[in-house]
């Protein structure tokens, strides 16, 4: 099967943790493929497992399913089951890194080209679904031309802090208006523990928003 995924970034699983807000022990056991979600294609190359260092593409899916899980209470055996049909269907192993699939209620959907775009369930049943309001869930995800996930916000898109993995493999970095300064957070986190918040600034140029979310971001309150 065709394996479109965005390849840039390198994540361990202590970093997936933070960025994720998700323990590291719950994604060692979803990691594991005899204990843990063999749809995931991490799961399938034994490189990855071995080194526990995955890519972008592998840190989304896992966003996808436990937001899937614990946000929107879909039942696992619901996600696992449109998991194979959106890979299925579009031809990826990463079908939860496109932006083609909708969600609404408990229910995973997608416009079903062969019908007239008719929104259809899909976890294999293809029911019709009738809804005036079908909620994208990818509320941290920014998107390219073609539909893929290539930007994650871990706080939400009206922070500044962003995860690019063509800039630093993908480590945090503060974007002011979403132009990327490429100041990576950590660094800024470090230096506001031995520097004042208005030395900080005024040496690299930071509002009072970005400030806050740094310290938002690893969890100070600000």
């Amino acid at each position: 099967m065709k394996q479109e995924n965005n390849t840039g970034g390198v994540f361990s699983i202590a970093e997936m943790s933070l960025l994720l807000k998700i323990s590291a022990r719950s994604l060692a056991y979803w990691f594991d493929s005899n204990s843990g979600l063999g749809i995931l294609p991490i799961n399938k190359n034994k490189k990855s497992r071995k080194e526990n260092l995955f890519s972008f593409s592998d840190m989304i899916e896992v966003y996808t399913y436990f937001h899937l899980k614990n946000t929107l209470h879909i039942k696992k055996a619901e996600i696992l089951r449109s998991h194979a049909t959106l890979s299925e269907l579009f031809k990826t192993d990463y079908p939860f890194n496109s932006k083609k699939w909708l969600v609404s209620g408990g229910d995973i959907l997608f416009a079903n080209s062969d019908e007239n775009s008719t929104i259809v369930k899909a976890n294999g049943t293809y029911q019709s679904v009738f809804s005036d309001i079908l909620d994208l869930f990818q509320v941290k995800l920014d998107f390219n031309d073609d539909g893929q996930a290539m930007r994650y916000h871990p706080i939400g898109k009206d922070h500044n802090i962003l995860v690019d993995p063509n800039i630093h493999y993908g480590s945090p970095v503060i974007s002011e208006n979403n132009a990327g300064t490429r100041i990576e957070a950590s660094f800024i986190y470090k230096l506001l523990q031995d520097n004042s918040i208005a030395d900080v600034k005024d040496s690299y140029n930071l509002s009072d928003k970005s400030i806050k979310d740094v310290n938002t971001f690893y969890g100070v309150a600000a």
